[in-house]
């Protein structure tokens, strides 16, 4: 099976389709081989794994998320609620002395074996079954940490309701057997939507959200919470900072793109005082709405928290295209709200007849436009 596997995957490497495949092997090596393909660059040892499609799509998560998370949830014993194909349980048993694992899915729970067993993993049980059934609870033995990533079955406004296993009644049937849970959410979620005293801790990768973790019990550091991730970057909720930012009337020589991720997370004032004490450079708020929040600064900082911009240019829409030709520019990119389906219009009448050669990133604030070029 392993060597065809690999054939497969070698086939689908080289940009040949799946009915092409599908002429030397079945449908499920077709897909397991699929499958490494897409965690090619989620894990370093993605030629290894057996999984289903939708199991890396949706479930698998990144390396560099998932040491992290085994790391902060280090303990002696821990259960992992919904463990799919075993990705984060393979980190989690690196970890704790021991591990369980629960997966309904009978495809998953067998992939998860073999996972396991080729990555040579001995501490860790996996238990074929509802999560929420007593027949599985008493199964696990002690633990200290219980750990659930459920999957999400619903588009638009959030609920507990629609998360599978609803981490509501996984607290209530395992609080028992500890009081510290670890629950991975959406990382659109607000703090007032979770019914539990936590940690809301919301993680970003590659300067990306990517999700949300609720910490309950004794594994609760704070109120709230960013990790960016892989420059283990973290900001904590300061109850002491000012809330109500003064934002400045224009730019200074610099422009800098906060991580959405601190936007969503609400800790902007905490991101300002991490680059002004921890960096030592002195920046302040230009703008904010739901999507960007963009700070200025006469000091070039460099920070993976931020994407820096040097301003070229401001002016007002009627003077756009004037002053787009005197900076230069060729591309032109618009970072402001604009209808999706209207953006490439819009960057393309931008464009028209400009013969420059420079890239310029177009920012708005009120009814003056920022001209700049992206220094990383």
């Amino acid at each position: 099976m392993e060597k065809s596997i690999k054939f497969a995957l070698k086939m689908i490497m080289a940009g040949r389709k799946k009915e092409d495949v599908l002429k030397y092997v079945n449908e499920e090596i077709y897909e397991i081989a699929y499958a490494r393909y897409l965690a090619r660059n989620k894990i370093s040892f993605y030629d290894k794994i057996y999984s289903d499609i939708e199991g890396i799509k949706k479930y698998a998560t990144y390396e560099d998320v998932a040491k992290y998370k085994a790391k902060r949830l280090k303990c002696n014993v821990l259960a992992d609620l919904g463990c799919g194909v075993g990705i984060q349980l393979i980190f989690f048993a690196n970890e704790c002395n021991f591990v369980y694992g629960v997966e309904l899915n009978e495809r998953r729970y067998k992939y998860c074996l073999k996972n396991l067993k080729k990555m040579k993993i001995k501490n860790a049980k996996v238990i074929h079954g509802d999560a929420l059934s007593l027949d599985v609870y008493n199964k696990i033995g002690d633990v200290d940490i219980i750990f659930s990533d459920p999957s999400r079955k619903f588009k638009g406004e959030i609920s507990f309701e629609n998360l599978s296993p609803n981490p509501i009644k996984i607290y209530e049937l395992y609080k028992n057997k500890t009081e510290n849970f670890a629950f991975d959410l959406p990382v659109q979620i607000k703090k007032d939507k979770i019914p539990f005293d936590c940690e809301l801790e919301y993680q970003s990768y590659l300067k990306e959200p990517f999700r949300a973790t609720a910490y309950i019990g004794d594994i609760k550091k704070c109120e709230k919470s960013v990790i960016l991730l892989p420059y283990n970057i973290r900001l904590e909720y300061n109850k002491n900072l000012e809330r109500n930012l003064k934002f400045e009337a224009k730019p200074d020589e610099f422009l800098y793109l906060l991580d959405r991720t601190i936007l969503i997370a609400g800790l902007v004032p905490e991101a300002i005082e991490y680059i002004r004490k921890k960096l030592n450079k002195y920046v302040k708020p230009l703008y904010m709405d739901k999507r960007r929040c963009l700070l200025t600064s006469n000091e070039f900082i460099k920070s993976e928290m931020l994407e820096c911009y040097k301003v070229l240019k401001i002016c007002k829409e009627n003077n756009l295209r004037e002053s787009l030709e005197r900076v230069n520019a060729g591309r032109v990119y618009p970072r402001f709200e604009i209808d999706p389906e209207k953006y490439y219009a819009y960057k393309r009448s931008l464009e028209r007849g400009l013969k420059g050669k420079n890239k310029v990133y177009i920012f708005k604030i009120n009814d003056s436009y920022i001209l700049t070029k992206k220094i990383y």
